[in-house]
């Protein structure tokens, strides 16, 4: 935390976080990382676990010291926000779950007890509708790459075959996986995949000793 600080020439806050609790961990830990500030969201009476904190601080260095861009969409809709939100948790997890370990940290449980749960739950009666779908497989099985049980894997791989999507699933995380240095390429192929116009969309970098976000294009494949 202290490096962070130290690279950004300010200090980073905790904060109640006055959002409504999800449903899963609701006692988790959250961050917001702006231009100006960044906060690490906790929930009032909530136990501190030091894990949580570092994984907040490996997404804030992920924004402020390696400037990773962020994908916002150009329509400022709750929807659309929801959907970015998604897809920049997917592959920033990808990066930061396994740099825990640098600190002396096991996997944590909730990766494979969320996807266990999720894909125990096919075929998604309720959820219908295709894009939603698509996002969700796809998403889905990147998680994968982070869950410790091999089974859970195979349970995602033969609900993916069922659903006709295994194929193009694979392919993005094969790309994903290929690509994950380079962000704005990874997140130009997750686009692709589930079918959302990257002209909708914008990357957007933070220069946090500069106090400023420069918005940018996301380039071609």
């Amino acid at each position: 935390m202290d490096g962070i600080e130290r690279f950004a020439g300010r200090e980073i806050a905790f904060e109640f976080n006055p959002h409504p609790a999800p449903t899963e961990y609701p006692n988790s830990a959250a961050c917001y990382v702006r231009e100006d500030k960044a906060a690490i969201l906790l929930r009032a009476g909530a136990q501190i676990s030091a894990q949580d904190i570092l994984h907040e601080l490996l997404h804030i260095q992920r924004y402020w010291m390696e400037h990773a861009p962020q994908l916002e969409p150009l329509l400022n809709h709750d929807s659309n926000w929801d959907v970015t939100g998604r897809i920049e948790n997917v592959l920033e997890h990808l990066v930061i779950v396994p740099r825990e370990a640098n600190f002396g940290f096991a996997p944590r449980p909730q990766w494979d007890e969320v996807a266990r749960r999720e894909w125990g739950a096919y075929p998604w009666p309720d959820n219908t509708e295709q894009f939603s779908r698509s996002l969700g497989s796809h998403l889905g099985w990147l998680t994968c790459e982070i869950v410790t049980d091999p089974q859970i894997r195979t349970l995602a791989k033969e609900c993916l075959v069922k659903d006709g999507a295994f194929e193009s699933a694979e392919n993005l995380r094969q790309a994903v996986k290929r690509y994950l240095a380079n962000k704005p390429k990874a997140l130009l192929f997750v686009l692709r995949a589930v079918g959302l116009p990257r002209a909708e969309f914008q990357l957007a970098y933070i220069d946090i000793k500069r106090g400023k976000k420069r918005c940018a294009k996301l380039p071609l494949l």
